[in-house]
């Protein structure tokens, strides 16, 4: 199975959402469609799908921290 990996796009909201609830979060379409939205709109965050057969199969968001440590 081949896959590629793009950036998130606000119009893979259903999917992502869909994807979202099958891992046990309850969380609305909408506030999904708000939440990528905020991450796409943010330098420090950014958010990733996986798609196979043109569908969105699965997702990754990354976040940059700078720890001291």
């Amino acid at each position: 199975m081949e896959f590629t990996i793009r950036r998130a796009r606000p119009g893979d909201a259903p999917a992502i959402n869909t994807l979202t609830i099958q891992l046990g979060y309850k969380i609305s379409e909408e506030q999904t469609r708000r939440n990528i939205d905020a991450i796409l709109g943010s330098p420090d965050h950014d958010l990733f799908t996986a798609i196979h057969n043109n569908q969105v199969v699965g997702w990754t968001s990354v976040i940059q921290s700078i720890q001291v440590e």
